[in-house]
């Protein structure tokens, strides 16, 4: 998955009937970026067309002194920005819906819809099934073989609860990172 930046669209997105009919705050809406720093900053295109970041100084800036605030400041992008977002609707649909923003030295030239995808949300949701159930199978496996190495350790027998309770939590908590992350 990797490293990305946020970004809020207030000029007008080029939006289909479909999106148009859905209850969602486009100007709200928080897309993803890799296009730019990839470094989890927040940029906004305001409605006059102008590129701003949140952050201490500009894209190519070097790393702040402690005693520097926060601000928006405005860019002088020359490029195109590709952004994208996902998320589910009332009806139990997933969207992904995805834009390229063109920029000519700092002012937006052009908003493009690339791609809008509606797919039941079936699919996704046998995919989190599954993977919960393969989750339950993997913790009583991994708490089975530790009780296994546990009872092999003398004068451990005590604590042995709390430990395998302890190792079973972090391996869930692994597994459901790499599920979700990677």
């Amino acid at each position: 998955m990797g490293m990305f930046d946020r970004l809020y669209v207030e000029a007008g997105l080029p939006l289909t009937e479909e999106l148009k009919a859905l209850s969602i705050d486009w100007k709200a809406e928080e897309f993803q970026t890799k296009d730019l720093v990839c470094f989890l900053g927040k940029y906004k295109i305001q409605e006059d067309g102008t590129l701003w970041s949140f952050g201490y100084g500009g894209i190519d800036d070097d790393l702040p002194p402690d005693d520097l605030e926060k601000t928006w400041s405005r860019e002088d992008y020359h490029g195109e920005i590709n952004f994208y977002t996902g998320f589910y609707d009332l009806d139990g649909s997933d969207w992904w819906v995805e834009f390229t923003a063109y920029f000519i030295y700092g002012k937006l030239d052009k908003l493009v819809l690339v791609e809008a995808t509606k797919r039941s949300s079936a699919d996704r949701l046998s995919r989190e099934l599954k993977f919960a159930q393969t989750l339950k199978t993997r913790e009583t496996s991994f708490e089975a073989r530790v009780r296994r190495t546990v009872r092999r350790i003398p004068g451990v027998r005590s604590g042995a609860k709390l430990l395998i309770s302890t190792l079973t939590r972090v391996n869930s908590l692994l597994l459901r990172f790499f599920y979700y992350w990677i």
